[in-house]
């Protein structure tokens, strides 16, 4: 839970950062601050979600939680560090899910390495691709 906790405080940060900026007249740059703090607490949801499912709680009662439709929370779990190693093809399903609290439970388990943020790559227009 200590990464928890490091994650929390980056989002707080972002979110001290965004209330800074909102004051000035430069949108652009509290709109960047903004996205970071979002993307901070998305990876901190993420992360205590799959705590719940290690726990022992229900992926859907976990995404209803979190205001998220169930089936997207499998490829958000493939990306935490407590669940990302039983991920297959970028999702962590059911047998992962049992594998991960098996080996919880045995003190088998090990965290995975984080994840690499998702990034945006633009799309090349058809006449690029020769």
């Amino acid at each position: 839970m200590h990464e928890d906790i490091t994650l929390m405080d980056a989002a707080v940060a972002a979110l001290e950062s965004a209330a800074r900026d909102l004051a000035t007249d430069d949108h652009a740059v509290a709109l960047a601050a903004l996205s970071s703090a979002q993307h901070k607490i998305d990876a901190l949801i993420d992360e205590i979600a799959a705590h719940g499912v290690l726990a022992g709680q229900s992926v859907r009662s976990l995404a209803e939680a979190a205001g998220v439709a169930p089936n997207t929370l499998s490829p958000r779990l493939a990306r935490t560090t407590v669940l990302g190693g039983y991920a297959e093809h970028g999702r962590v399903g059911a047998e992962g899910i049992a594998r991960a609290r098996y080996d919880f439970r045995t003190g088998q388990y090990q965290p995975s390495e984080p994840a690499a943020p998702l990034t945006f790559r633009a799309r090349r227009s058809r006449k690029d691709r020769s």
